[in-house]
């Protein structure tokens, strides 16, 4: 394998995803380090391949992985403690736990779209 493609995958592994709902394009990623919390964003696909991003969002709470959502300018992660985080982009800030403790689940076994149950209303205050 050549060096630019060894490089290529080293700096672009991990989840790599769109908000679906958003009218202006970005590229989100999460690089596959274990309990990172640095999201990288990209205007548009060809700097992704470059690796020039526009900026960077700082999670609050470091993720387990590298699995994440992006939907309707929330990102949703399973953090460190195992717990599920939305985080606002909008507002720079986490809104809630959605589930306080997560024994065997990751964000892979929620199904977002149109049909998905709405996961937002899940109430941790109780």
């Amino acid at each position: 394998m050549s060096k630019n493609v060894d490089e290529f995958e080293s700096r672009n592994s991990g989840t790599w995803t769109t908000d679906p709902l958003s009218k202006k394009y970005k590229l989100y990623q999460l690089r596959f380090v274990q309990y990172t919390n640095k999201v990288k964003v990209f205007d548009s696909w060809n700097d992704f391949k470059s690796d020039a991003s526009s900026s960077t969002i700082t999670l609050p709470i470091a993720a387990a992985d590298a699995k994440m959502v992006v939907w309707d300018n929330n990102i949703y992660y399973l953090s460190s403690g195992k717990k599920l985080i939305k985080y606002s982009i909008q507002n720079g800030k986490q809104v809630r736990f959605l589930l306080k403790s997560l024994v065997d689940l990751s964000i892979t076994e929620f199904k977002i779209g149109p049909s998905a149950p709405d996961i937002s209303s899940i109430r941790t205050d109780q």
